[in-house]
C-alpha cells in the first residue's frame, strides 16, 4: 500500500514538473525568474523569449527572441552572444540592483543589462508584441530595451544610428556562422562622418563592404530598387542639439512587412514570414564597395564591368586587363588648378568643363555645400579643390574633392553626376556618336548639293545641244505630227505612244507668233519660266512656255510637261493675278547665308544646317512652315525670340510629355542651335565644339539675333533679277505638277 502511494505521488510530481516546463510566463521579476524550461511570450502571442541551442550538437545555450508560430525558427535577438550558458541551472532574473542578469548555480553573472537604476526601483521585464524586450519600472518607464541593442536583425519599430555626443552606436552585427551567434565579421550602421548620412556594411568594423548612398529625406539614393514608397517604412530622425541621428523602421503596417537581416556572409537583405528575401543589397559584383577602384565606374550590363571615367586611364594596365580593377584609374590630363598651382579658380571655366553622367550611384566621400548664394556648378568652378558635383533633389549641392570611389551606373533611376574635365580631353562615346551623326548629316547635305550642281550642268549642256539642232527643225510650212528624228526628242519619248504627241513647231515660228517673246504678250511666269500668248499664221491663239536658264529644269521635266499637255485641253491658261512660283537653289531653310547668297560653301555651312535641324527637332515643325511667318518670319527668328525672352519651353514641341525630358537639356539644345545658325560663319562653332556644348554643362556664349532666313534669300533673289520678271506673291517654293 505504501509503495502504491509513493508511485502515485511520483507521477503527480512528474506531471506538475512537465506542466511547469511547458507553461509560458508573462514577465520576469526578482521573485519570478525565467528558467531554461520556460518561455516568455508577448501578449498577442507573436514573439517568444527563452533559452535555445543553435543546433542539436551544441552544448551551448543562449537567451534569444524568435517568432512564436514561424517554422523554421529564426532567432532575431540574442542576449549573451559572447557568454554562452553551459550550466542547466542558469536562469534569467532581475538582480538586487534592478538589472536583468543571467545567473548560474554559483550565483555568477554571465550577462547583465548593466544600467544605472535607483536602489528603490522595482523593475519588471516584459516581451512586447513588436519583439522589443523591455526592462521597466512600476510606472512603465523603460529602463533598458533590446531595441537599443540589436543583434543581426532590425525589427519594425527598431532603429539604427549613433549619438555623436555620447559615442553610442546602434548597429547590426552578423553571427559568426549560422550555428554560432557570437559576433561575426560584418557590421551594418550609419556613418557619423557624413552629412547627409549613409549606411555601410563594414568588414571587421572598419573596411567598407557595401554602401547605401546618401539619404534624400525619402530613401537612400544608392540603393537601386529603393523608391519613395520606402518612406512609409523608414524615416531618418536627426537631432542636432542632442547629436542623435537614427534610421527608424516604423512599426508593422499592411503595405510592408519584413525584417532587415544581416547574415554571416554580410549580404544584407529583407526577409518576410517565409524567410525568403524580398530585397537584397548585393545582387551583382558592382554592389560590392569599390569594385572598380578610384575613378572607376561599374556597370553590370557591360563586359568588362569596370571602366575608367572619361578623361582617366587605368593606373595599372596589366592588372586592369586581368580583371583586377581595385587600383583604379588616374587622370589623363590634369585640370587647370592641378597643372598650375598659381592659376585662378575663376578662369577654370575657360579651360575646364563638366562632363555629365546619368543614372549614377553617387561616389563616396561627398561634402554637402549650402549654395544659396550661387548655383552648385558655379561653386565647384570657383573652388580649385572641387572635381565633381551633383545637385540632388531632396539634398541639394554635393561636391567631391578627393578620390571618386564606389561608382555604379544603373539601368534606370540614379542621379546626374557632373565630372570636371579639361576641354582637351577625348570625346565620350556619346560625343563620338554625335560627331558621327553630324558628319553623316553633313556628308548627305554636301552630296545633295553636289548632285544638284551636276544636274544643273548637265541640263545646261542638254539645252545647248537642243539650241544647236534648232536650225535643223522643220519650219511652220513643214509642220507634221510625226516624231522628230532620234537625235532630238525621240530618245526621250521612245517609251510613250507617238500618237499622243502634239504638233511640233520650230523656234522661228514661235518667235514670229510671240513677236519675239515680247513683254506685251507675256501672260505670267511659273517656277521654270515665263508663259507667252502667241498667234499663229492661221489666226489660232496658243500659249508658249519658255524655259528660264535659271530654272534648273532639264529634258526629263520638259518631256513630262510635253506628255501632260498632249493629254489635256489646256484651254484656260491665263494670268492668275501675277501668281507664279520660284525656286531657290538648294534646300530652302537649311542653306547658310554665305552659300545661299554668294555660293560660298565651307564646314560652317554644315554647322548652319545642323543648327536648323536641332531647332526643328525641339519644336517639332519644319523650318519652311508658315506657322511663324506672320509674327516672327521664320522658325529661327521665333527660336531666338523665345530664347531672348527666357520662354524656351514655349518653343518646345507641345506633343512632348513634361516628364519625358529635362528642361535644362531643352534650353541647352535651343541655345546651341541658335549658335549654329549665326549669320556670319566665324560666329558659328565648329562641329567638335557643338558636340562638347551638347554633352557638357560648360557655359555657352550668347547668340546674336539671326537676320538671315530663307524668306530673306528669296527677297535677295528678287532684287537681283531682271525688272521684267514677275514673281509669285505667295513665295511657294515647291510646285506639284498637275493639270489646271
Amino acid at each position: 500500500m505504501g509503495s502504491c502511494k509513493f508511485i502515485l505521488l511520483s507521477h503527480i510530481s512528474l506531471f506538475l514538473l512537465l506542466f511547469h516546463g511547458c507553461a509560458a510566463t508573462k514577465n520576469i521579476t526578482q521573485s519570478n525568474p525565467l528558467s531554461q524550461e520556460q518561455v516568455l511570450t508577448s501578449s498577442s502571442q507573436i514573439f517568444e523569449l527563452g533559452f535555445f541551442q543553435p543546433n542539436n550538437n551544441s552544448v551551448n545555450k543562449y537567451v534569444g527572441i524568435w517568432y512564436k508560430d514561424r517554422t523554421p525558427r529564426r532567432i532575431v535577438w540574442v542576449a549573451n552572444r559572447e557568454q554562452p550558458v553551459t550550466d542547466s541551472s542558469t536562469v534569467l532574473t532581475i538582480g538586487s540592483d534592478g538589472n536583468l542578469k543571467l545567473v548560474d548555480r554559483n550565483q555568477e553573472t554571465l550577462w547583465s543589462t548593466n544600467v544605472s537604476i535607483s536602489s528603490n526601483t522595482t523593475a519588471i521585464a516584459e516581451l512586447l508584441d513588436d519583439g522589443n524586450f523591455a526592462l521597466k519600472d512600476i510606472n512603465g518607464t523603460n529602463l533598458w530595451q533590446s531595441f537599443e541593442h540589436p543583434s543581426d536583425t532590425l525589427l519594425l519599430g527598431g532603429s539604427l544610428g549613433f549619438n555623436s555626443k555620447t559615442g553610442e552606436r546602434r548597429v547590426l552585427t552578423s553571427w559568426k556562422s549560422d550555428n554560432d551567434p557570437s559576433s561575426g565579421s560584418f557590421v551594418l550602421g550609419l556613418d557619423p562622418h557624413h552629412s547627409p548620412p549613409q549606411a555601410y556594411t563594414w568588414i571587421n568594423g572598419s573596411l567598407p563592404f557595401w554602401r547605401s548612398g546618401p539619404w534624400d529625406k525619402t530613401k537612400f539614393t544608392g540603393i537601386r530598387d529603393m523608391d519613395s514608397s520606402y518612406s512609409s517604412v523608414f524615416t531618418l530622425n536627426v537631432d542636432d542639439q542632442l547629436g542623435m541621428v537614427y534610421l527608424h523602421a516604423k512599426p508593422y503596417n499592411q503595405s510592408f512587412y519584413g525584417d532587415m537581416f544581416l547574415p554571416s556572409d554580410g549580404y544584407l537583405r529583407i526577409v518576410g514570414e517565409d524567410l525568403n528575401a524580398s530585397w537584397e543589397a548585393i545582387v551583382n559584383p558592382c554592389d560590392i564597395y569599390g569594385t572598380c577602384g578610384p575613378f572607376g565606374v561599374c556597370n553590370p550590363s557591360e563586359s568588362p564591368i569596370c571602366s575608367c571615367l572619361e578623361g582617366f586611364v587605368p593606373k595599372s594596365s596589366d592588372e586592369w586587363s586581368k580583371g583586377n580593377w581595385t587600383k583604379g584609374c588616374d587622370r589623363e590630363i590634369k585640370l587647370l588648378c592641378e597643372a598650375n598651382e598659381n592659376s585662378s579658380a575663376t578662369n577654370r571655366g575657360k579651360a575646364d568643363g563638366f562632363w555629365k553622367m546619368e543614372r549614377m550611384k553617387l561616389p563616396d566621400f561627398y561634402e554637402f555645400i549650402d549654395t544659396i548664394s550661387m548655383p552648385c556648378q558655379q561653386w565647384c568652378l570657383n573652388n580649385c579643390s572641387c572635381i565633381a558635383y551633383a545637385d540632388v533633389y531632396g539634398i541639394g549641392c554635393l561636391v567631391w574633392s578627393g578620390n571618386l570611389l564606389d561608382m555604379q551606373q544603373f539601368s534606370s533611376g540614379g542621379h546626374e553626376f557632373f565630372l570636371l574635365l579639361t576641354l582637351s580631353s577625348d570625346q565620350t562615346p556619346r560625343e563620338k556618336l554625335i560627331i558621327s551623326l553630324a558628319t553623316i548629316s553633313g556628308i548627305i547635305i554636301l552630296a545633295g548639293i553636289l548632285a544638284y550642281v551636276l544636274y544643273r550642268q548637265r541640263s545646261r549642256r542638254n539645252n545647248g545641244k537642243q539650241k544647236s539642232t534648232s536650225k535643223g527643225m522643220p519650219n511652220e510650212s513643214n509642220v507634221s505630227s510625226e516624231i522628230l528624228p532620234s537625235y532630238t526628242l525621240r530618245s526621250h519619248l521612245k517609251f510613250e505612244d507617238p500618237s499622243e504627241l502634239p504638233i511640233l513647231f520650230d523656234l522661228n515660228s514661235i518667235q514670229v507668233a510671240t513677236d519675239n517673246f515680247s513683254i506685251k504678250n507675256k501672260l505670267g511666269q511659273g517656277g521654270f519660266g515665263p508663259v507667252y500668248k502667241g498667234k499663229l499664221q492661221d489666226e489660232k491663239l496658243v500659249a508658249v512656255k519658255r524655259l528660264s536658264s535659271s530654272s534648273g529644269q532639264g529634258l526629263e521635266e520638259f518631256k513630262n510637261e510635253v506628255m501632260l499637255i498632249s493629254k489635256l485641253q489646256h484651254r484656260n491658261l491665263g494670268t492668275q493675278d501675277l501668281a507664279n512660283t520660284h525656286k531657290v537653289v538648294g534646300t530652302l531653310g537649311y542653306m547658310s547665308p554665305e552659300y545661299a547668297l554668294g555660293g560660298i560653301f565651307s564646314e560652317k555651312s554644315d554647322v548652319f544646317s545642323f543648327g536648323v535641324l536641332v531647332l526643328e527637332i525641339v519644336n517639332g515643325r519644319k523650318v519652311t512652315t508658315s506657322y511663324y511667318v506672320d509674327e516672327y518670319i521664320s522658325l529661327v527668328n521665333y527660336a531666338w525670340q523665345m530664347w531672348h525672352e527666357s520662354k524656351e519651353m514655349e518653343f518646345m514641341d507641345e506633343a512632348l510629355q513634361m516628364d519625358s525630358f529635362s528642361s535644362s537639356e531643352v534650353k541647352r539644345c535651343i541655345h546651341v542651335g541658335l549658335l549654329c545658325v549665326q549669320d556670319h560663319a566665324e560666329n558659328r562653332p565648329t562641329i567638335p565644339e557643338v558636340v562638347f556644348m551638347l554633352s557638357s554643362e560648360t557655359e555657352l556664349p550668347k547668340p546674336k539675333q539671326p537676320t538671315f532666313t530663307f524668306q530673306n534669300a528669296l527677297n535677295s533673289a528678287r532684287s537681283n533679277s531682271k525688272s521684267d520678271r514677275i514673281w509669285s506673291v505667295n513665295e511657294v517654293t515647291g510646285s506639284v505638277l498637275v493639270g489646271r
